[in-house]
């Protein structure tokens, strides 16, 4: 994808974002013609009291295509994704994780749907484990 055309697509997420998540507090470009950026958004997790946090959200992602499996495209899965993580604080060994997990399906040709699990991420060495990741369809291209 030309970068004129993923600088358009990151433009107009990131309204998207905003207009249903209001102005991130940081953002962490990523300024690689296909690069990915992060946006952290403050959030509140805590149903009582508070428990203050970030959720972030990548945006790029969903610029390329993931590999999908046949028996998943005839399924009419989608291929394009954008992660979403919700953290404390964005420091900067997440943003690490978040990136790199992003472009693992493009690096490793395989994809990510909804409710698969990254089992152990530790083994990347970059000291940090997690298991879930969240996905969401940033648009509806195929």
């Amino acid at each position: 994808m030309a970068g004129a055309e993923t600088t358009s697509l990151n433009a107009f997420r990131r309204t998207v974002y905003e207009n249903e998540l209001e102005e991130p507090e940081y953002s962490f470009a990523d300024d690689r013609s296909d690069g990915i950026d992060i946006h952290a958004f403050g959030r509140d997790f805590a149903s009582v009291g508070t428990d203050e946090g970030y959720m972030l959200l990548t945006n790029g992602m969903s610029d390329r295509r993931m590999t999908l499996p046949a028996s998943h495209r005839e399924k009419s899965e989608k291929p394009r994704a954008e992660l979403m993580w919700y953290v404390h604080e964005p420091t900067p060994e997440i943003i690490v994780n978040l990136r790199w997990l992003a472009e693992r399906p493009f690096r490793d040709a395989t994809w990510f749907g909804f409710g698969h699990r990254v089992a152990d991420a530790d083994s990347t060495g970059r000291g940090m484990r997690f298991q879930d990741i969240s996905l969401s369809h940033a648009d509806h291209r195929n």
